[in-house]
């Protein structure tokens, strides 16, 4: 029921996102870019959205060298 208006709202591939991130947990978008087979960049546009909409949240991971990374994951607090 979910994935049908989720699919409905946003369509197919957003959909395709919330899926992954449901399945799997929190990813890089690099990650869901390898599992959905979607560009890279069509899966940053899509997580923009998906954060603006407050169906996907990020969390800040700091790395021990170089800059920070983000994680993706399904904001279980709206769905």
């Amino acid at each position: 029921m979910c994935d049908q208006i989720l699919y409905s709202t946003v369509g197919a591939h957003h959909s395709q996102v919330v899926r992954v991130l449901r399945s799997k947990g929190f990813l890089q978008d690099k990650d869901i870019n390898k599992m959905t087979v979607l560009p890279l960049k069509n899966v940053s546009s899509i997580l923009n959205r998906l954060i603006t909409d407050g169906i996907v949240e990020y969390q800040e991971i700091p790395a021990a060298s170089g800059p920070a990374y983000l994680m993706f994951g399904v904001n279980s607090t709206n769905m």
